[in-house]
């Protein structure tokens, strides 16, 4: 956070004119006589140096004019200490415009100097002020912490000398330097010294001098890092009314005004995180542009301005969309990490909110080198000597993420176990801080990370209970409690879909239940996470009133939404679609003609959208209107629902996992079309997208199973009988990942329902192609999905555990990882085309497996043969009745 020296200009000011000597006619406020050796009066430069173009050497010529002047002075007068200290003012001027680290240390030297001489005691306080001055500039250039040190301990002698005329300058100057202290060590009882000292100066200061507009804006940034260290919400309220008080009065200059400008940039953007207003996100990037604009790029403060308004723009996206945003934020956290000196100071914070902005972009894009850079950027900042400060738990936190990132792209486990390892450190550093909620939730998503990866349930336990410390952690601050109790729904949402817990889907909808209620209908983000839960349970529980207050919330999370955002549209279609399920459940016509009026409009206005999100709008509508009414009868409206199914179909890779569900789509679509005016090339197209579809080795099984099932029926009607056979083989071999045995059994249940109608697809297609032994083992197969003895016993996993443990709790392992990848919109992209990486561990581990003396048939469903040797009582009859002899 960029910080202003007070006091340096009024000190030198007023103690100035005391200077005797043969420069003392450049120190009169008449004119510089003919022939002087100077040309420039020194106040003049001193005062100009900052804003205009002064040569350097017409400043070495003063600096060796002032030397020569405190030289010829007596040894030890006032009148030699008030020439040491112009002489200080004149190379901390020089060093600050010629950014010359050398010219800071020589004024730190005469300053020293100058304190050592005995001096009565009215001078001893500005002398030790000027001391003080000069050590945190000489420690801004350098981060020399003994620097910053001795700053502090000649800013105490000097109040306890009294301060002199410029106390509240002394008060100002040494809060500023306790709280750089405290930022290099963490020390909060220096903290608290620096703010008590702070509303002293701010007190106490003199209305009338521009340069005391710094110390509110001072002590803005530490009450700032104080509410961040565990300080209670006043705190961080005051602090956003102190700096916004600062930046309401008039600066010395453009470069004071940017400095206190970029402040509020950084505060407000702090208060908009924890208490959600979206206008105070608007001020920080108002104040933010504004101190950016200001500043030429010259200017030292400009780094600072410019990666301010960055995180700022970083959060706009991040609240709401915002392409521009985010790529604006990237640019600006870019330029500043490339152009910024290794030793700055503010160089890790930098980096760490590049590294955070790079993550976000790649999550965005899916462009793995972007990826790549994201790693890079938080190792350096990982490195850097700052990461045992204050600012620790968010470097580390930036870091996991961008691991979490990378894990997801290659699945790596030791990367995630790394990603885990930062934030319980994170945690640790941060406990009983009101930081502390910030990074349990991080934990607890990367510990939800671990449950899809590996399927450990503790992971999972762990993952819930830390979302519901980080929403206690701020129970007395409402909006952010809001905040987390979302995040606590979300986990526990995702986590009854992979495990079936329909207690954890209740406990889903009461957690955003109580965040709506503190709320209001402000999130859409929020109100979009409640209405999908309360949706998902009306799916388990056929509570038609759960779809009716889901509807309503999507109806406010659109409301909440701006028009013209490019995320109206994804609200709209997720409208559609529950107004769609409320069609479906209860037959209301208006609800129908509603889900599709409002998702034509979606499809209208999702041009902005990313390729997936369009693509997913335009299947849905393609759904809707194939399943209307009007669709039984008039081929134009399956003509109309199959050109929206092909924009979804040529918009996305034919490997990507969403273009299995288009494909699919577009094939039931023109299936449709077939069975209606018996067009036989609808058939052949269907048959086609319905093969592809299948062939997209990142979909969920669900949708693989769905497609190789009608591709058996298609292939079937179109004589491709052995292409048929084929297609049932593989769909029979998904059946136990229909309903995988992490579920729930009554989730298991509602899962296979989905299967309906296959076994007699399976019998016909087989019976046609002269092959019943084979149908009468898939039946069996169908039939015993759910049975106790096909999921444990009959499946063999016991039997391996005592010959191999290993290998059985690899089986179990990645049976449970299969489950978790089940929901292609849980995860992001790269999460998804994971499936594919899963499919070749499964079948290594199973030809290892199946190597093993014993256990050639490992989970391969019974034979023919033994399912005879079961008939020793008579014939077994299989009985499959499907309108159509299982054909469509």
């Amino acid at each position: 956070m960029p910080t202003a020296k007070i006091g340096n200009h009024l000190m030198r000011n007023r103690r100035a004119r005391n200077s005797q000597g043969r420069n003392s006619a450049l120190l009169a406020d008449e004119p510089v006589a003919d022939g002087e050796e100077v040309d420039w009066h020194l106040l003049e430069v001193l005062f100009a140096l900052e804003t205009e173009d002064v040569p350097e050497e017409t400043f070495d010529r003063l600096v060796e004019a002032q030397w020569r002047e405190v030289d010829a002075l007596p040894p030890g007068t006032p009148e030699q200490r008030a020439g040491m200290l112009l002489l200080v003012g004149l190379l901390s001027a020089a060093a600050q415009r010629f950014a010359d680290p050398a010219r800071d240390w020589e004024a730190v030297a005469v300053a020293r100097l100058a304190t050592r001489e005995p001096v009565d005691e009215e001078e001893r306080p500005q002398l030790l002020a000027v001391l003080m001055t000069a050590l945190l500039n000489w420690y801004s250039r350098t981060g020399d912490v003994p620097a910053l040190l001795e700053s502090i301990e000649a800013g105490r002698l000097g109040l306890a000398a009294d301060g002199g005329a410029d106390r509240w300058a002394l008060q100002a100057n040494l809060g500023h330097a306790l709280t750089l202290a405290f930022r290099e060590r963490g020390d909060v009882p220096l903290l608290d010294e620096a703010i008590g000292l702070l509303r002293l100066a701010v007190a106490g200061r003199p209305q009338d001098e521009p340069e005391s507009a710094l110390a509110p804006m001072q002590l803005g940034i530490a009450l700032h890092l104080r509410f961040a260290a565990g300080g209670g919400e006043d705190l961080l309220t005051e602090a956003v009314a102190s700096v916004r008080g600062a930046a309401a009065e008039p600066a010395a200059d453009a470069s004071t005004a940017s400095v206190v400008l970029t402040n509020l940039c950084t505060i407000a953007r702090t208060a908009f995180e924890h208490f959600g207003a979206a206008d105070l996100l608007a001020e920080s990037i108002r104040a933010g542009r504004t101190a950016l604009a200001l500043l030429p790029t010259s200017d030292s403060n400009r780094h600072d301005a410019a990666a301010a308004l960055g995180t700022a723009l970083l959060a706009r996206y991040k609240s709401g969309g915002d392409d521009a945003a985010l790529r604006q934020a990237r640019s600006l956290l870019q330029e500043v990490c490339a152009t910024s000196r290794p030793d700055h100071p503010g160089r890790v914070g930098w980096l760490t909110n590049f590294a955070d902005c790079l993550r976000t972009w790649f999550t965005h894009t899916g462009h793995i080198d972007v990826l790549v850079q994201a790693g890079e950027v938080a190792a350096e900042a990982a490195r850097s000597d700052l990461a045992n400060g204050p600012d620790r738990a968010v470097l580390l936190s930036t870091l996991a993420d961008v691991l979490l990132s990378v894990h997801v792209h290659n699945q790596d486990p030791e990367v995630l176990d790394e990603a885990v390892r930062l934030l319980r450190e994170a945690v640790r550093v941060t406990a009983g801080s009101a930081a502390a909620a910030v990074y349990l939730e991080a934990l607890a998503r990367a510990l939800d990370v671990v449950h899809t990866t590996t399927g450990e349930r503790d992971a999972l336990i762990e993952a819930i209970d830390l979302a519901h410390r980080a929403a206690d952690a701020v129970a007395d601050h409402r909006p952010a409690r809001s905040r987390y109790l979302g995040g606590l729904g979300q986990v526990l949402d995702t986590g009854y879909r992979r495990i079936g817990d329909l207690t954890l889907l209740r406990r889903a909808v009461d957690a955003y239940s109580e965040a709506l209620a503190i709320t209001g209908a402000d999130s859409p983000v929020l109100l979009s996470g409640a209405a999908g839960a309360l949706s998902t349970l009306a799916d388990r529980t056929g509570d038609v009133a759960l779809l009716d207050q889901a509807v309503a919330l999507y109806r406010s999370a659109l409301a909440a939404v701006p028009q013209e955002s490019p995320v109206h549209a994804a609200y709209m279609g997720s409208l559609g679609g529950a107004l769609e399920k409320v069609h479906r459940a209860t037959g209301d016509r208006s609800a129908e003609r509603e889900a599709i009026e409002v998702m034509r409009t979606a499809v209208a206005k999702g041009d902005l959208l990313p390729p997936i999100s369009r693509a997913s709008l335009l299947y849905a509508l393609a759904i809707m209107l194939s399943d209307t009414d009007e669709a039984d009868t008039d081929p134009l409206v399956l003509d109309a629902a199959a050109g929206f199914a092909r924009r979804a179909v040529n918009l996305l890779p034919a490997t990507e996992v969403h273009s299995a569900a288009a494909r699919h789509t577009l094939a039931v679509v023109l299936l449709a079309k077939h069975r209606l005016i018996g067009d036989p090339s609808s058939l052949t197209e269907a048959n086609r997208h319905f093969v592809a579809a299948a062939e997209v080795a990142t979909a969920p099984p669900v949708i693989t199973f769905g497609a190789r099932w009608r591709s058996a029926s298609t292939s079937a009607l179109l004589g491709a009988d052995e292409h048929a056979v084929s297609q049932v083989e593989q769909a029979a071999v998904l059946l136990p990942e229909i309903a995988p045995e992490a579920l729930a059994e009554a989730d298991r249940l509602h899962l296979v329902t989905s299967t309906a109608g296959f076994p007699a697809t399976a019998l016909a297609v087989l019976a046609r192609a002269g092959r019943p032994e084979r149908a009468a083992e898939l039946l069996e197969q169908a039939r015993g999905i759910l049975l106790t003895d096909a999921i444990t016993s009959r499946s063999g996993v016991d039997e391996l555990r005592a010959v191999r443990p290993d290998l059985a709790d690899e089986v179990t392992r990645l049976r449970l990882v299969r489950t978790a990848l089940n929901d292609p919109g849980e995860a992001p992209p790269a999460a998804l085309r994971n499936r594919e990486l899963w499919t070749v561990h499964w079948g290594r581990l199973l030809r290892e497996v199946r190597a093993l003396p014993g256990f050639d048939r490992f989970l391969v469903p019974p034979t023919y043969d033994e399912l005879r040797a079961e008939a020793t009582e008579g014939p077994i009859v299989y009985v499959a009745a499907d309108e159509g002899a299982g054909l469509p």
